[in-house]
């Protein structure tokens, strides 16, 4: 039997439903609240940098903003697909499954590489990071964060590239520390070239100590022209570990900071001793070349004809300095010496002008040619050379000259008794 009277009753009436209107209060409070840090959650979500999605069941249950833009779709166009479509492979998918499951059962956190496949079908290069919910239940689904890691590949392939090239490179490679006093770094090649036997021997060495005193004095320079251009290139002498010599091709690059401070300077170098070598032989090729020219010229411009025996005419064309005067003595006496010539004639003919200079060198040939037994005939003095030789007042008495060639031969074979020889020549 209830003792209570009906006014307690209504009392507890009364605060029962006080009691109910503070839950439903609370309760209001407590999903507005929640409401509240959900859209917040969404917001912050959708404003970070990478790929945020909520999977259950093989599927995507939520995905944020940049989670979509990444793959190409539309913010809400994912929820709901299988998380399969963004794998290039269905074999892929199963192998990122099987691995990630250990961890996520655990409670522990997954991180892993994976191509993952845009809309367009172009596949993509992510970083993928993934926790279970409630790793009692994954049924709950995972959380996973996904970051396109596109450039960092691509940097690390280009980073791999110039490694590549770094280590093969046939041109030798070094690289200064940050006061480009020495050595910080340098590739096989350097080491191969320079005579060493490691990289270590070379880490640290003062770079100047590389180069020959004369080179070494030249090197502010050229470094400065490096710094100030950015880059360039000049020739140096250098030295190996056993002390000995080379040539080489040095190109600088200086690299600098944005604020255009220095950073450290790269240098490539080449052995040019083949080039070198080449050029030298080429340059000794090239002065023989010249020599033989000069020696076929000589031979040309002073030509020793033998006519009969006992007789030889030398054909003098052009002027005569000097050194042609000296070239027509030798090449004259060596013809009376291999011809055994009697009477030589030399034929001025071909000769525009004759100076006491150019007198006094025939003065000299002829006086020579005579001490070599020869008589001596100067044939094809023109008008003009005879009108100089008078103006000048040089005296020829003593050579004996005759106005043609063809009266020369004629004195010349009649001095050796070859009268008959003389009808039969001259027809």
């Amino acid at each position: 039997m209830n003792d209570k009277t009906n006014e307690q009753l209504m009392q507890e009436l009364v605060e029962a439903r006080q009691r109910i209107a503070e839950l439903e209060a609370d309760i209001a409070k407590r999903e507005e609240i929640a409401t509240h840090m959900a859209l917040e959650r969404a917001v912050i979500m959708d404003s970070v940098g990478v790929g945020v999605t909520l999977l259950k069941d093989r599927k995507f249950l939520w995905v944020n903003k940049q989670m979509a833009r990444t793959f190409g779709y539309a913010d809400a166009e994912l929820k709901g697909l299988p998380t399969a479509v963004l794998y290039p492979s269905v074999e892929e998918f199963e192998q990122l499954g099987r691995a990630a499951y250990p961890f996520l059962a655990k409670g522990e956190r997954y991180q892993a590489e994976q191509r993952l496949k845009r809309k367009d079908g172009t596949l993509l290069w992510c970083n993928l990071i993934g926790m279970a919910i409630n790793p009692s239940d994954l049924a709950q689904g995972a959380i996973w964060v996904v970051e396109d890691i596109a450039k960092q590949k691509q940097a690390e392939e280009d980073l791999r590239k110039w490694a590549d090239i770094f280590e093969y490179a046939q041109w030798g490679i070094a690289v200064s520390d940050s006061d480009g006093k020495t050595i910080a770094l340098v590739n096989p090649a350097f080491v191969r070239m320079y005579g060493y036997d490691t990289v270590e021997e070379l880490i640290g060495k003062p770079i100047h100590e590389l180069f020959v005193p004369e080179s070494r004095a030249e090197l502010p320079g050229q470094i400065g022209l490096a710094h100030e251009k950015g880059h360039h290139i000049f020739e140096a002498k250098h030295f190996r570990q056993d002390g000995t010599i080379f040539p080489v091709l040095l190109d600088i690059t200086a690299v600098k900071n944005k604020d255009g401070s220095f950073r450290y300077r790269v240098v490539n170098v080449q052995d040019i001793t083949a080039r070198i070598t080449m050029e030298q032989e080429q340059e000794r090729l090239r002065q023989e070349m010249i020599e033989a020219q000069q020696r076929v010229i000589q031979e040309l411009s002073t030509p020793v004809i033998p006519v009969l025996e006992g007789i030889i005419i030398m054909p003098l064309i052009g002027s005569v300095d000097s050194m042609r005067a000296q070239d027509i003595m030798r090449t004259l006496l060596r013809g009376i010496t291999q011809y055994r010539a009697q009477v030589v004639i030399l034929d001025i003919t071909g000769i525009p002008i004759v100076d006491t200079g150019v007198a006094a060198h025939l003065d000299k040939t002829i006086r020579a040619a005579r001490l070599k037994g020869a008589r001596v005939i100067v044939t094809g003095i023109s008008e003009s050379v005879a009108e100089s030789v008078v103006d000048l007042g040089i005296d020829w008495g003593s050579i004996e000259t005759l106005r043609d060639l063809q009266t020369g031969l004629t004195v010349a074979l009649r001095s050796l008794g070859m009268n008959n020889s003389i009808d039969l020549r001259l027809k």
